[in-house]
Parts: structure tokens; C-alpha cells; sequence
């Protein structure tokens, strides 16, 4: 029986509530099989596969949706040049609903069935967690998950390559910012989950290190919009400004039931997985004077190269989207992941591969790129800007 198979077996066989148990321990029934079962790596003479899970459906569906977008936008201009070699990039994604467990039954479809060459875009730290091991036992490149926990970015894996700047690089620029300010007493809305706690410590950490107090935290539900308990937390606390630990759906809710609540228009500070651009969209002329962090150059203002090819493109797809920062996020891991493939040695494998990337310094246009031995995390880049009143970020 193939590993889809008998992962979906399972699934159907236990509880919800034993359920996290039982991936928990497929996890390593994948990673004790998964050599035996061969899986190949031979390309086609027609194209390159890469395999992409991420959710678009849920709370997150917007980034998700734009991460991929972004990066169809620069393959599918490879693929109109010729593609790589003479062959095609072809992007398989398949949808996890940000379930840890599903993103490892799709990396198995994507694998066996597809015959990925590499897995990329992949979206959030629980299922880059759970795929991670999977990736690694099979040497499949893993490439720009779209996260920035320190135990992904601190991997021993040879798969894992990073492309964006860490939550730590984030958090510790948006601090060292308010504190400047002379902003002190920050409240603070996170997750009940394990990615919660660790974002909260690492709060804790750098509020210290600037002097400033963390004055009240609230927490609610992953992937659920409903900040209810958040807010009856936060409500009654004197803060001067409020520190987004949530993203998406979940960020809309709790700013709209925040301000509800309170009757008084707050500052919040926000990384940039939070999804400016739904902030914006959902909350209209709420969303005015929010701070984000971003980890490329900005889209709007077009003057780095690698900004003035993305909105060219943009503009010649036909699509109606407007310029997007994670989009843009998503063109920029694309190009890099093409600039290794086209200097990679043919016959193209994934040893061939992984060596490239491993010792690659690229330049896509204003944005450098570079990785050695020792050091899989390809960018440092943070700015901050603000959502203004059309909607636009502007830094």
C-alpha cells in the first residue's frame, strides 16, 4: 500500500481527539518507509515538477493564495522563454487547510504521484514542521516555506533553504522601532499553540532587552476568528500600543472586536505573515497607520529592479491583482529557485541541485540572495512601512 493510502486509512480510523497522536507517529512511520519506497527523481524531457502545500482554504487562504501567485507570475515568464533547459516549470498545489497532517499526505501525492523534483512554497511553521522530516529522509530539496521560526531557520537539514528574514529579525526590528518612539507598555494578542508560546518568550526576550513592558497578553484560537477571549483579556488594559501575534481572518477579527470593545482607535505592530493587503481590503480606513514589517523591497515604489520586472509582468499577465507584498515574496523565492536550476550541471538531479543552492550568491535585481555551507537562510532584509489611507504600504 502507498503512503496516501495508508495515511488516509488512518485517518479515517481514529478520533479527532487521538488524531494529533497518530500523525505524530506516522510522521515517523513515513520517515522509517519512505527509503524503501524508492521515490524517483527522473525528470521528464518536457518539464520540471515542483510541489507546493499550502492553505488555501481557512483563515490564512489570502497569503497562501498570493504566495503562490507570486511565483506562477515569474514561472510562468520562464516557461514562456523557453523554460530551463528546454523544459517547463510546471507548480503542483494542493491545499492543507494549514493541517499538518494533510500537508504530509499532500507531499506524499506530490512525491509519488507528480514525481516533484523539489517541494516549495510551502506555507506556515506547523506544516513546514511536519514536512520537514519527510523532505529530508527522501533528499528532496525543501525550498521558501513561508515562515520564519528559529528551529526551521536553525535546521540541521541539508533540504532546508530559507529565503526570507527570521521572526526574530522581525520581532527584534519592530521593538528596537517603538522603543525609539518611546513607546513602553505594549499589550500583546497570540495563539493558544505551541508557535504562540515560543512567539511569546521571544516577546518577553526583547521588550527586556529594549526596556519596555509587556502590560497584558490575550490569546485565541488558530485559524478560527474568534478573538473573543483575546479581547475580554486586552480590554481593560492600558497599552499604548498592541503587538499582532495573529494573522489574516484572525488579525480582522480581533482588531474589529478590539476596537469595539474598547471604543478607541489603538496602534498595532504587526511581522509580515500577517497579511497587510487583507488588512487593508478587510478593515478599509480601520486598517490606516498599522505597522508591518516586510522582508523584500516595496512592490509600489518600483525602484528596484526586481520590483520594476514583477509589476511589469503583473501588468502583462491580464490579471486584475495589484501589486502584493507577500506576491512579491513569492516572484522573488521563484527566481531564485530558477537562477539554481539554470546553474546547476545537466544532467539536472537533486544532489546537482542542492550543491548549487548551497554555495549560490545571487542579485535578482536589487535583492541579494545568498547561501554557503553552514548558512541556509539566504536573506536578513526587514523594513518597516505603514498602511495608509488608500490602502497602499508606503515606508
Amino acid at each position: 500500500m502507498q503512503f496516501r493510502q495508508m495515511f488516509s486509512a488512518l485517518a479515517a480510523a481514529v478520533s479527532n481527539q487521538k488524531r494529533l497522536i497518530a500523525v505524530k507517529l506516522w510522521a515517523v512511520v513515513l520517515l522509517l518507509l519512505a527509503p524503501l519506497q524508492g521515490i524517483a527523481q527522473d525528470l521528464s524531457k518536457s518539464d520540471i515538477v515542483l510541489g507546493q502545500s499550502a492553505s488555501f482554504t481557512g483563515s490564512f487562504a489570502g497569503q497562501a493564495a498570493a504566495y503562490r501567485d507570486g511565483a506562477l507570475l515569474y514561472f510562468n515568464e520562464v516557461n514562456r522563454q523557453g523554460g530551463i533547459y528546454g523544459r517547463k516549470i510546471r507548480l503542483v498545489s494542493l491545499d492543507d487547510q494549514y493541517k499538518p497532517e494533510l500537508a504530509i499526505q499532500n507531499t506524499v501525492k506530490l512525491l509519488e504521484e507528480h514525481k516533484a523534483f523539489a517541494l516549495t512554497h510551502y506555507t506556515w511553521t506547523p506544516v513546514a514542521r511536519a514536512v520537514i522530516p519527510v523532505a529530508t529522509d527522501n533528499k528532496v530539496p525543501f525550498f521558501a516555506p513561508y515562515t520564519g521560526a528559529a528551529d526551521i531557520y536553525k535546521s540541521s537539514s541539508p533540504m532546508v533553504f530559507t529565503v526570507r528574514a527570521s521572526f526574530q529579525a522581525e520581532l527584534e526590528n519592530i521593538i528596537r522601532h517603538i522603543t525609539t518612539l518611546g513607546i513602553r507598555n505594549i499589550a500583546f494578542v497570540r495563539y493558544t499553540s505551541k508557535t504562540g508560546d515560543e512567539l511569546q518568550a521571544d516577546v518577553q526576550k526583547l521588550l527586556e532587552k529594549y526596556g519596555a513592558t509587556l502590560v497584558g497578553t490575550g490569546s485565541m484560537p488558530n485559524n478560527s476568528a474568534k478573538p473573543e477571549n483575546a479581547i475580554k483579556q486586552l480590554a481593560p488594559v492600558s497599552a499604548q500600543a498592541v503587538l499582532l501575534g495573529v494573522s489574516g481572518a484572525d488579525a480582522v477579527a480581533f482588531i474589529k472586536g478590539y476596537e469595539a470593545a474598547t471604543g478607541r482607535k489603538s496602534q498595532y505592530y504587526a511581522r509580515s505573515l500577517v497579511g497587510a493587503s487583507q488588512l487593508a481590503q478587510d478593515l478599509g480606513d480601520q486598517a490606516f497607520g498599522i505597522s508591518v514589517t516586510q522582508l523584500v523591497p516595496n512592490p509600489f515604489k518600483q525602484v528596484a529592479e526586481v520590483s520594476k520586472e514583477y509589476n511589469r509582468l503583473l501588468k502583462s499577465s491580464g490579471s486584475a491583482a495589484k501589486p502584493d507584498y507577500i506576491s512579491f515574496e513569492g516572484f522573488i523565492a521563484a527566481k531564485v529557485l530558477c537562477e539554481a536550476l539554470k546553474r546547476t550541471k545537466q544532467p539536472l538531479t537533486r544532489a546537482g541541485f542542492l550543491q548549487t543552492l548551497s554555495n549560490m550568491r545571487v542579485d535578482v535585481g536589487g535583492y541579494e540572495v545568498a547561501f554557503r555551507p553552514g548558512n541556509q537562510n539566504g536573506s536578513e532584509f526587514v523594513d518597516m512601512t505603514m498602511i495608509g489611507r488608500d490602502g497602499r504600504l508606503i515606508n
